[in-house]
């Protein structure tokens, strides 16, 4: 769950109480506290409109220069320019038979 950016203190819960002192225990539950923690800096490269939910993957293209956001609810592919300004390189559609990105 970790390796999925969840994070979770397990002493918060009453229910660990009695496995609270054993080795895999403080193992778990450290690795799930760790989590939560920053790994570095992050600065904001673009504003996008909308759900931020909606964007559910992102990716760097070299080729293009761009950042290559999948959107859910549209089922579209969006190449993001710097400013935050985008185009669609790929959307779900009767034509191209994709049900979804």
């Amino acid at each position: 769950m970790q390796q999925q950016g969840i994070s979770y203190d397990f002493n918060l819960t009453e229910d660990s109480q009695n496995i609270r002192k054993t080795e895999l225990y403080n193992f778990m539950n450290n690795t799930m506290t760790d989590a939560g923690k920053p790994l570095g800096k992050a600065e904001k490269a673009f504003v996008l409109p909308g759900d931020p939910a909606d964007f559910r993957s992102i990716t760097w293209d070299p080729g293009r220069s761009r950042f290559l956001v999948g959107t859910a609810s549209e089922g579209k592919i969006l190449a993001v320019a710097e400013d935050g300004s985008s185009e669609v390189l790929l959307a779900a559609n009767e034509e191209n038979g994709l049900w979804s990105i």
